[in-house]
């Protein structure tokens, strides 16, 4: 690599286009593999739009139980009281 008269220009030369042969395949690379992520964030970012849909679709429905259950207490609580007028009425 280095002669009596300093370092061998052809060496580093040659090893200098090795390096810069390397680096342009990782540049391919690394652009192919920028493309596979860019469709990986646009699948994401689908899924995270559909689950989004999903918890309001949930939310509504959580919503609709919460009134049912209420409605149902209300209604539970009017047999109660019209059982008790019947059972007073029976006497």
């Amino acid at each position: 690599m280095s002669g009596h008269d300093g370092p061998d220009i052809s060496a580093v030369y040659q090893l200098l286009s090795e390096v810069a042969r390397i680096v342009a395949g990782h540049d391919r690379r690394f652009d192919e593999h920028t493309g596979k992520f860019n469709e990986l964030i646009s699948v994401v970012n689908g899924h995270s739009s559909k689950l989004d849909e999903l918890a309001a679709v949930v939310n509504a429905h959580d919503r609709k139980f919460a009134d049912l259950s209420a409605d149902l207490a209300g209604l539970r609580e009017t047999l109660t009281i019209i059982t008790l007028r019947f059972s007073a009425m029976a006497y």
